[in-house]
C-alpha cells in the first residue's frame, strides 16, 4: 500500500514501533489523566486505534523455503517437526473459522503460493441468522473440478464467458490427448484466458458454501498439487487466534 500525503505520515512509522516494542497499547491506561482536553483525547484515541488497525495476527510467523522444507521431509526425525506444524496450522484454522462463525473475528485470509482465500462475516439486514461469504482470488480449472468433486458450490461472478464443467479425469485425458499432438482438441481461448486472471476469482455465498470450502482446506489441501513441497500456507487475521504472534507492518518513509 502506498500513502500519499500533502503532510508528514511518520507519526505512523513511530506509532507502530511504539506498538511494536512496548505492546499493543490500551486505552485505559492513556487516559487517567483528568487535566487532558477532550481534543487532545479524541486525537489519541484515533492514534491508537489507527495504531491496532495497522496490526494483525499471523500464523505462521515465517515460512519455510521449499529447501528447509524437502530437507525436513527426507529426514525421519525432522519430519515430525513438520507433522506437528500442519497439526498447528489445522488447529489455528479450525479457532479462525469457529471465531468468524460465532461473530468473534468478521474476517481472516489464508494465503497461498497460488492464491488469496479472504472469509468474511457479516449480519445480514433484518435477519439474526449470522451470514458467512469467502472469496478465493483467482482460480484453474484444475482448482474449480476439485471443488466440484468435493461437492463445493461456488460462483463467478466476474466471468462473464461460460466455464467448462470438467473433472479431473477429462483434464488427465485432454492433458495426453495433447501430449501425443493428435490435433484433436483445442481450447476455446476465452476459457483458458480466465485461469488465473482476476475473472477467475470463485464466491462461497452462505453458511452452507463456505463450511464446503473451509472443509475442503481443512482436510483435502493435499489434492493441491501446488502445495506439496511447500510450507503451510499464512493466515492473516485482525484479531488473536490460536498460535497466532503479533505483526506489523514494515514502513519505509520517502520524502517527496
Amino acid at each position: 500500500m502506498r500513502v500519499a500525503s500533502s503532510c508528514s505520515v511518520n507519526w505512523i512509522y513511530r506509532s507502530i514501533m511504539s506498538s511494536t516494542y512496548n505492546g499493543m497499547p490500551q486505552l485505559a491506561s492513556q487516559f487517567g489523566d483528568s487535566k487532558d482536553s477532550s481534543s487532545s483525547r479524541q486525537a489519541m484515541i484515533s492514534q491508537i486505534l489507527s495504531s491496532k488497525a495497522l496490526h494483525s495476527w499471523i500464523y505462521p510467523q515465517s515460512t519455510l523455503p521449499p529447501a528447509v522444507i524437502s530437507v525436513l521431509t527426507s529426514s525421519a526425525t525432522e519430519g515430525d517437526f513438520l507433522r506437528k506444524r500442519q497439526l498447528a496450522w489445522d488447529d489455528s484454522f479450525r479457532s479462525l473459522y469457529y471465531m468468524l462463525r460465532k461473530n468473534i473475528c468478521n474476517i481472516f485470509y489464508v494465503c497461498t503460493s497460488q492464491f488469496v482465500v479472504m472469509f468474511t462475516g457479516s449480519d445480514g439486514s433484518g435477519h439474526t441468522k449470522h451470514l458467512c461469504n469467502a472469496y478465493i482470488s483467482q482460480s484453474t480449472r484444475g482448482l474449480r473440478s476439485l471443488l466440484r468433486e468435493h461437492d463445493v458450490c461456488f460462483s463467478m461472478p466476474l466471468c462473464h464467458s461460460k466455464v467448462e464443467q470438467v473433472t479431473t479425469e477429462d483434464l488427465v485425458e485432454l492433458s495426453e490427448i495433447e501430449k501425443q499432438n493428435l490435433g484433436q482438441t483445442r481450447r476455446l481461448s476465452s476459457l483458458s484466458d480466465v485461469d488465473n486472471s482476476p475473472q477467475s476469482l470463485l464466491a462461497f455465498c452462505g453458511n452452507k458454501n463456505v463450511n464446503g470450502l473451509y472443509d475442503f482446506l481443512l482436510n483435502y489441501r493435499s489434492s493441491l498439487t501446488f502445495l506439496s513441497g511447500v510450507d503451510v500456507p499464512v493466515m492473516y487475521s485482525p484479531v488473536p487466534f490460536q498460535n497466532a504472534a503479533l505483526s506489523s507492518p514494515e514502513v519505509g518513509a520517502v520524502n517527496l
